[in-house]
């Protein structure tokens, strides 16, 4: 195999393992969870939204309190390079 193939075949297969972390990630926010693949970025205090970052896409995760305390999911946001892509609310 020549070294042109090589990296053709690397490069194929780090497109197709980002390609499944960000439609992991939009699947399970169009499900109002959490992304797996997707780290917290940011933490606002007093703010009930918490960003999380992928490999060129975020996800906005904002939350309520159930009268119980329980918190629970009321909308995402699925960014990739900053433009909207997928969005879901209760």
């Amino acid at each position: 195999m020549n070294m042109r193939k090589i990296i053709i075949i690397i490069v194929s297969v780090l497109v197709l393992l980002w390609s499944a972390m960000l439609i992991t990630d939009t699947v399970k926010s169009q499900q109002l969870s959490e992304p797996v693949f997707a780290s917290t970025e940011s933490v606002e205090s007093g703010s009930s939204t918490i960003s999380y970052k992928g490999i060129g896409y975020t996800i906005d995760v904002d939350y309520s309190v159930y009268e119980d305390g329980t918190p629970y999911v009321v909308s995402t946001e699925v960014r990739l390079f900053g433009i909207l892509i997928a969005a879901a609310i209760t």
